[in-house]
């Protein structure tokens, strides 16, 4: 408490302490040990700001920061990989601006509700255009930091770049139809020797 009121004393450009700060049965060593504890805190929280800066940099996924209205407001370098964008070029663009059209009105409805508090998060599969004009497949995970009033500040994304699955995926539906394909050929191929010999026995 005596902390909070010195504070207010060095906005108002007052004594760091007024008189009645201590207690009778404070002394000299109880304002050092509160200085000390601010010192404390100070450290810990520089501290607690680098792990997070290291991590949000070094992720094994893409990570950003982005505002309501869609602004890139801080961004990684796994993601910056992802879509082929610096961070200075992602800065000036939304993620309307390269999300694949046959997917930006489901994000932008889900990133709605998040906004109005109706979700907590959302995650789901999307298409980014990359720099070079080719598409990669992701799947974003979003949530919400709001203030102490509720209100939203900004979104925390994660981008996974799921590319690969997706390839994976398509080649494997692709290979089922070629089966479907040659099942039926095989199919119409028995019934037709089937028909071959039942003409045969005939003349027979």
């Amino acid at each position: 408490t005596d902390l909070i009121a010195a504070l207010k004393n060095i906005e108002k450009g007052s004594a760091f302490f007024e008189k009645n700060a201590f207690r009778k049965e404070d002394s000299p060593a109880d304002a050092q040990e509160i200085l000390q504890r601010t010192a404390a805190y100070e450290v810990a929280l520089r501290e607690s700001e680098e792990r997070f800066r290291l991590t949000f940099e070094h992720a094994a996924v893409g990570m950003a920061h982005v505002a309501e209205d869609g602004r890139w407001l801080l961004v990684n370098e796994r993601l910056c990989k992802i879509v082929g964008y610096t961070q200075d070029e992602l800065r000036k663009l939304t993620f309307q601006d390269i999300t694949h059209p046959a997917d930006l009105g489901a994000d932008m409805s889900l990133a709605a509700q998040l906004a109005s508090g109706k979700r907590d998060n959302y995650s789901m599969e999307k298409r980014y255009i990359r720099k070079d004009g080719s598409s990669v497949w992701v799947n974003l995970t979003v949530a919400a930091v709001r203030d102490g009033h509720h209100k939203l500040k900004y979104f925390v994304s994660a981008v996974e770049d799921i590319s690969a699955r997706k390839t994976a995926e398509e080649k494997l539906v692709q290979t089922q139809q070629e089966l479907q394909i040659i099942a039926a050929r095989r199919e119409a191929e028995a019934a037709a020797l089937t028909r071959l010999n039942e003409w045969n026995a005939q003349l027979l």
